[in-house]
């Protein structure tokens, strides 16, 4: 099969350890305890990665704010370090490459399965998490890359909710462009309330339209683009509320010092 058996989507690519058991698919309440363990254990990886704030701590002091994240990340420090001790006790098998969407994988190695082979793989997606996605497979094809052969699995009977939650697998952060501009209708409600990830908007953001999209849990974070190019020390201006220079938009990425290097800094 080509190399586009993965789709066009977003791909996840990672050396992990797998384990292949043969046998037939999963079916009824087999199949059903799988996708609710599976369910179970993808929200549990996702929650170790989330650094969004609670809504209830929204109207809290950033200090107070700033130490909860500083425990919670000293917390899954804590589970990561613990976790791998279990991994090193555990006998798993060398991580294998394998390149994963939510509807197949890839399997790089000498002991791959057969074509037409089904059964149970068995994939540890996250160190600190000592237990493994168990999906049911059919080998539907193979490929050759760099004299390494690659099985191509195709998922079986997963439900809704664990398809969307090996959609967010590996992606760390989500940037997306949204302007604020009256009369537009914006995306980030609706991804937001998807994607429980670091989310990071831009688009025409001010210091107070930015600070409004935090403290409302529209996002994590806010990048600035113009304001930056006219202002090299845009957060200091921020900080302490001083006027910005005014961009001069006929230089944006002219290739040359004028627009660049010569915006006027706070004295």
């Amino acid at each position: 099969m080509p190399e586009s058996f993965l789709g066009d989507g977003l791909v996840f690519e990672e050396a992990l350890p797998v384990v292949w058991t043969a046998g037939p698919l999963a079916e009824g309440l087999a199949l059903a305890r799988l996708n609710a363990d599976n369910h179970q254990l993808l929200g549990a990886e996702a929650s170790l990665d989330e650094v969004r704030v609670h809504e209830a701590l929204k109207d809290e002091s950033p200090a107070l704010i700033h130490e909860l994240q500083r425990l919670e990340y000293k917390v899954n420090i804590l589970l990561r370090l613990a976790a791998e001790l279990a991994l090193r006790n555990s006998g798993l098998p060398a991580a294998q490459r394998i390149r994963l969407t939510s509807r197949a994988l890839e399997w790089f190695g000498d002991a791959t399965p057969a074509v037409g082979s089904t059964g149970l793989l068995a994939v540890y997606v996250n160190a600190a998490l000592p237990q493994p996605v168990r999906i049911p497979c059919v080998v539907a094809g193979e490929r050759m890359q760099c004299d390494l052969r690659a099985a191509q699995m195709r998922f079986s009977g997963l439900s809704d909710a664990v398809v969307e939650q090996l959609d967010k697998l590996g992606i760390v952060y989500l940037h997306v462009v949204d302007p604020v501009t009256d009369g537009i209708k914006r995306v980030s409600p609706l991804l937001r309330r998807k994607f429980n990830r670091t989310y990071i908007v831009n688009g025409g953001f001010d210091i107070d339209s930015a600070n409004a999209a935090i403290h409302g849990g529209e996002a994590d974070l806010v990048a600035f683009g113009t304001p930056f190019l006219a202002n090299p020390d845009l957060p200091q201006r921020y900080r302490i509320n001083a006027s910005l220079n005014v961009p001069d938009q006929a230089t944006f990425y002219a290739g040359e010092d004028k627009g660049f290097t010569d915006y006027l800094a706070l004295a």
